[in-house]
C-alpha cells in the first residue's frame, strides 16, 4: 500500500468513474432501476443534505468540504493497459 496512490487503485478508480461518468461508461449498471451514477450522486447529495440539517443550529459551522481529493478514475484514459496506479499520483 502506498497512501498517495490509494485513490487510483482498481476499486477506488472504478467508484470515481462510476460516480462521475457511470451513465456514460456503465449505462446498463443499475441499482433498483436507477443508473449507478445517478444512484451514487443522489445518495451522496442526500447525505450532505442530512448532515447540513443536523448542523444548521451550530453558529460555528459555516460550511463543509464536500469532496476531498476527487479523482477522475478511468475517465479520459485511451488505454486501460497503460494505467499505472502506482505512478498516477493525481488527477490528469
Amino acid at each position: 500500500m502506498l497512501w498517495p496512490t490509494n485513490y487510483t487503485k482498481l476499486a477506488s478508480a472504478t467508484m470515481f468513474t462510476l460516480f462521475f461518468a457511470g451513465a456514460t461508461f456503465a449505462p446498463k449498471r443499475m441499482v433498483n432501476g436507477e443508473n449507478i451514477q445517478h444512484f451514487l450522486q443522489r445518495h451522496y447529495c442526500n447525505a450532505y443534505k442530512y448532515l447540513a440539517s443536523r448542523l444548521r443550529h451550530l453558529d460555528a459551522v459555516i460550511g463543509f468540504e464536500v469532496m476531498n481529493e476527487p479523482h477522475n478514475g478511468f475517465i479520459g484514459l485511451k488505454d486501460l493497459k497503460a494505467y499505472h496506479p502506482t505512478e498516477t499520483l493525481g488527477p490528469r
